[in-house]
């Protein structure tokens, strides 16, 4: 489990993207009746990607892939 406050990234060119609205991205999962928000993992696959870690997203990609 990883705890996000604010999701700006840090661009590969040194900027910051702007933030997106969190409240069109999140998801909520249920676990022992208590609702908790996530973001999917695609989203964070698609993060890595804009912060040009690539190997993450693509060991991300890979899981969901083999996850069906």
């Amino acid at each position: 489990m990883e705890v996000n406050g604010g999701i700006e990234k840090k661009l590969p060119d040194g900027t910051w993207e702007t933030p997106p609205d969190i409240d069109s991205l999140k998801q909520c999962i249920e676990i022992v009746d208590v609702r908790i928000p996530v973001l999917s993992l695609k989203n964070k696959e698609d993060t890595y990607r804009k912060m040009g870690r690539i190997e993450q997203a693509d060991q991300i990609k890979d899981w969901m892939e083999q996850s069906g």
